[in-house]
């Protein structure tokens, strides 16, 4: 079944979704979602010729399938050179795939740099994926998505991307600092980028640094591995969300009626009880601005059960272990349910997609929202270490993600989610329906058998747990 989405341009559609411009993928298997759905873009839309002539690219993802990539480039009528740094390449044995190449598939030719990220033990995980289009017209765009580059991510389960707008290049006199955007967008993005020691990122960051970012009205939002002190406690992960919300989130006085939702494709080991460590992530994102926070909102956390998710589909489901929920069966009271039958996206699984907001009590506002590749894991948001000089914040991945606040996208204090007549703002789209559906006593969450090896989660959470215990 053809997968286009092109009823509309996505010139149109990202007209149709401003001023948020937060899109999902679509399913192959249901016409729903790319037939007249104007948040439902395919990777080959974005790069549309119509839109301007493609010079070079940059992409980071978490897999590549390089026939998946070339078919895009292909269906958008662009040949620019291509930069891909990732982790697992699906095309060929990862052990084959470190070079550079031209990949010629049906006589037409795309020239593309690729390199394959070298993490060291247990550390620096790629869990990011996000694209940087150059056009020939002297400007910039750039993606943060969930979706890594093959088929599967953008056809088969649900991911989530944000689209910037046309970033122009500043003047060539213009200082590094110039072109900021008001959410400081392109210092964060640029400081991420830098984390990245791969040599194919230094020229991208020259570019970035001669770009105007003033249109962007969204935060970025990152991880990078490592033990973060001093100035660099509150630049990621769980620290960097905190300081955002308490500096601009603003909700009223029935505050703590406002659950925090949290939409994640993983579940790692967080420890014995809610308060080891979730506790701690949930009371960072129950910051407001101007306001010690003294008490802790309810807490709701979204992810398939195995009623939710087709037998078919659950080798998607590479993510939660079953022996870290066998040791965390306390966690089945936050459990929801995955439905997203309003959208139609019912049956797939939301690999690599996470979400988190507040919702008020009746259901139509949310004060800010996350996108993100960071599941609900100590790996991606951090554990904090108290040792004896000063906290530290201990990261072993790499994501990013946006944050959508609505002071500087719609100047309100929340964002609509329901339509309502006497306000003419913007629905911003939640991904899943409402009111949410709590596990009953005879669901299971959908999980994969527990396997050991240099990649697994598993040991990751094993190096967390152990320093996390040598610093209480």
């Amino acid at each position: 079944m053809s997968t286009n989405t092109s009823v509309c341009s996505f010139a149109a559609k990202y007209r149709a979704t401003a001023p948020y411009h937060f899109f999902l993928t679509p399913v192959y298997n249901e016409p729903a979602t790319y037939n007249g759905q104007h948040y439902t873009v395919s990777f080959h839309e974005i790069m549309d010729r119509a839109l301007g002539e493609l010079v070079e690219c940059f992409h980071i993802s978490t897999a590549i399938d390089l026939e998946f990539i070339f078919s895009q480039y292909k269906r958008a009528s662009q040949k620019p050179r291509v930069t891909l740094i990732y982790c697992h390449n699906l095309t060929f044995n990862d052990s084959d795939s470190d070079s550079n190449s031209k990949l010629d598939f049906d006589s037409e030719v795309l020239d593309i740099d690729y390199k394959q990220y070298k993490k060291t033990h247990r550390e620096g995980h790629m869990f990011s994926n996000l694209s940087i289009l150059k056009y020939r017209d002297d400007k910039i765009r750039l993606v943060i998505s969930t979706a890594s580059l093959c088929f599967e991510d953008w056809n088969r389960g649900i991911q989530g991307l944000w689209v910037s707008p046309f970033l122009p290049l500043l003047p060539v006199d213009a200082d590094d600092t110039d072109g900021e955007s008001v959410t400081n967008f392109k210092r964060d993005f640029i400081e991420y980028l830098s984390e990245h020691k791969e040599p194919q990122v230094f020229g991208w960051l020259s570019l970035l640094y001669r770009t105007d970012f003033s249109s962007v009205k969204v935060f970025f939002l990152g991880s990078v591995p490592g033990t973060h002190q001093g100035p660099a406690l509150n630049l990621w992960g769980r620290n960097k969300l905190k300081k955002i919300l308490s500096e601009h989130a603003v909700l009223p006085e029935n505050a703590r009626d406002w659950p925090i939702v949290a939409q994640t494709h993983d579940l790692g080991y967080t420890g014995e009880t809610y308060f080891n460590w979730l506790n701690y992530n949930v009371q960072a994102m129950a910051m407001e601005k101007d306001k010690k926070i003294i008490y802790t909102p309810e807490f709701k956390l979204l992810y398939p059960s195995k009623k939710d998710v087709p037998t078919e589909l659950e080798e998607m489901s590479h993510c939660y272990e079953k022996d870290f929920y066998l040791k965390q069966q306390w966690i089945k009271e936050y459990l929801h349910q995955w439905k997203s039958e309003k959208i139609r996206r019912l049956q797939v699984f939301p690999s690599q997609f996470s979400c988190y907001t507040r919702i008020s009590p009746d259901g139509t506002k949310i004060p800010w929202f996350v996108l993100t590749s960071m599941s609900m894991l100590r790996n991606s948001w951090g554990q904090f270490l108290r040792r004896v000089k000063e906290p530290h914040l201990y990261i072993t991945r790499y994501e990013a993600g946006v944050v959508f606040v609505p002071k500087f996208l719609v100047k309100q204090d929340t964002f609509p989610i329901k339509q309502n007549s006497s306000s003419k703002m913007p629905i911003f789209l939640l991904p899943f329906d409402l009111p949410l559906t709590p596990y009953e006593p005879s669901d299971e969450p959908v999980c994969k058998p527990s396997v050991k090896n240099e990649s697994s989660s598993a040991l990751e959470d094993e190096l967390i747990e152990k320093i996390a215990l040598s610093h209480t």
